[in-house]
């Protein structure tokens, strides 16, 4: 009797619950995918590009001027004048004002590339919620595939290889109609479109 008693609750938990289950809807998105074919990812990079190409011109720029330097000066003065000496200390000074200097903008340039990035992806988050929202999802997962370079693979052992391939992906199969990577790559364009570029202003 307890049994055909426990049975029934059993199913009528079941029977109960099927329903909220059928009601939710599931979607796929590669947030990979989206971050880097945006129009706006492709803008800042094209600005990173423009400052990476500006320092390489600094630096080349700041060591033909300390070899120009050096060059006038052993032809010049005689080594251990005062004149060379001075020269000398002078030519350091410059060296090590413009690696300074090189290194600092390196730097700031580092930081607004990950300032960018973060805020894209927030922008990103934003727009699947959005997209979510019009089509009726109520659980969206990112479909994580982590990039490896066939190099790392090689030194890998096969446990440690086991594992990468085990936690390469949460996803097995999905269906290719709940797939929303395309929606929200295109409502993220179209609300870029209508904004400035988000490169970082000169001096930031």
């Amino acid at each position: 009797m307890k049994r055909i008693l426990a049975a029934l609750v059993v199913t009528a938990t079941l029977t109960f619950a099927t329903p909220s289950f059928a009601q939710d809807k599931m979607a796929i998105v590669d947030v990979a995918i989206v971050m880097t074919k945006a129009k706006e990812f492709d803008s800042l990079k094209n600005g990173w590009t423009v400052k990476g190409k500006d320092l390489e011109n600094e630096e080349a720029k700041l060591k033909n001027d300390l070899a120009t330097l050096q060059s006038q000066r052993d032809a010049t003065m005689k080594m251990g004048s005062p004149e060379f000496d001075k020269m000398t200390l002078d030519i350091l000074k410059k060296q090590n004002e413009g690696n300074f200097q090189l290194q600092l903008a390196k730097a700031m340039l580092n930081g607004q590339q990950k300032q960018a990035v973060n805020a894209l992806y927030a922008k990103v988050r934003t727009t699947v919620e959005s997209v979510a929202k019009e089509e009726g999802y109520t659980l969206v997962i990112n479909n994580l595939i982590p990039q490896i370079t066939e190099q790392a693979v090689n030194e890998m052992n096969i446990n440690q290889f086991l594992s990468f391939i085990l936690q390469s992906s949460t996803i097995m199969y999905s269906d290719p109609s709940i797939n929303i990577t395309e929606k929200v790559l295109t409502k993220l364009d179209a609300e870029y479109s209508d904004t400035a570029p988000a490169t970082p202003a000169e001096g930031d």
